[in-house]
């Protein structure tokens, strides 16, 4: 197993599996894009703001992981906070709280225009594109826009911006499909009222985890992971059998036919040592119910059967 394999296996199997809270950890630069014209109406506002809270109530906020930031528009832009401004959910779903209603046009070009052009900059808080943080946009429309909405949407898309759109009432199809990423069926929602708002709240939820599925491993982060002790155990030993079994191949290919003592010295390497991992009972974020979901889930890194040889 090689180091990419390897990450690639703890970052599928064994990260987002078997320590918790999982893939909502990971890093994610996050930018609301709310309506807040006249047509919404001051109550919905209000449901709005519940359904924004949920959303950051989803995700570990922290500089070094999700950063979120909330344009409200109307006839013009504000900028409620930027992706600088909070380091922590408390604050951040205070300042949402805090948002007056603008109540006038629906001028969702433009907000897409500021979005594109400064809230994903390093100056207000993104992170530069080297360091492959996904960057993520929800636009929340509830009518018509007043402007054009196609060439600001496939700008941010084209940089690298996952667009989420979400329509509700009088929202336009048409319009919802422009900001919207592909595939729109991941990344449109609408509904006709705003009853159903949870549904699209889990769903939105669930998509910006798999945005933010970590694409390596802080090794300190790791091994804060007790129960990683008993799992790198077999991830290792399995290599290094393999790595053995390939040396003796190799290495009698080319020799005379094996001799007795040779054969036996091959069985001894593919015979795995036995070993009984013990689940270290100090506090943890890990349980041992995740680590047998894990080995349940994944039998091909359970420790091989003493009485059965590897193919």
């Amino acid at each position: 197993m090689d180091t990419t394999s390897f990450v690639y296996f703890v970052n599928k199997h064994f990260w987002n599996n078997y320590c918790v809270p999982g893939c909502t950890e990971g890093p994610v630069d996050l930018v609301f894009v709310i309506d807040g014209s006249k047509s919404l109406g001051e109550d919905n506002f209000e449901i709005v703001k519940q359904f924004v809270t949920g959303i950051i109530d989803s995700l570990a906020i922290s500089p070094k992981a999700a950063r979120v930031g909330l344009l409200q528009y109307s006839t013009l832009v504000r900028t409620e906070f930027t992706l600088r401004n909070f380091s922590s959910a408390k604050d951040m779903k205070k300042a949402v709280a805090h948002m007056k209603y603008m109540g006038k046009g629906s001028m969702t070009g433009l907000a897409l225009k500021h979005m594109f052009e400064r809230s994903f900059t390093q100056v207000e808080g993104a992170r530069p594109l080297s360091a492959r943080v996904p960057r993520v946009a929800i636009v929340f429309t509830d009518g018509r826009a007043q402007d054009d909405v196609s060439e600001w949407a496939s700008k941010a898309q084209t940089s690298g911006i996952t667009m989420y759109a979400v329509g509700v009432g009088k929202a336009i199809e048409e319009e919802l499909q422009e900001i919207a990423s592909e595939p729109t069926e991941k990344h449109l929602f609408y509904a006709e009222d705003f009853s159903t708002m949870g549904e699209i709240s889990d769903k939105l939820q669930k998509g910006i985890c798999e945005e933010s599925e970590p694409v390596t491993i802080n090794i300190r982060d790791l091994l804060s992971c007790s129960n990683f002790a008993v799992q790198h155990r077999y991830l290792f030993e399995e290599d290094n059998l393999a790595r053995s079994t390939q040396k003796v191949f190799h290495s009698t290919k080319s020799s005379e036919p094996q001799s007795s003592n040779d054969g036996a010295h091959m069985q001894q390497l593919l015979k795995p040592k036995r070993r009984e991992p013990v689940l270290r009972n100090e506090r943890s974020r890990c349980t041992e119910a995740r680590a047998l979901r894990l080995q349940k889930a994944h039998p091909q890194h359970r420790r091989l059967s003493a009485d059965k040889k590897p193919p």
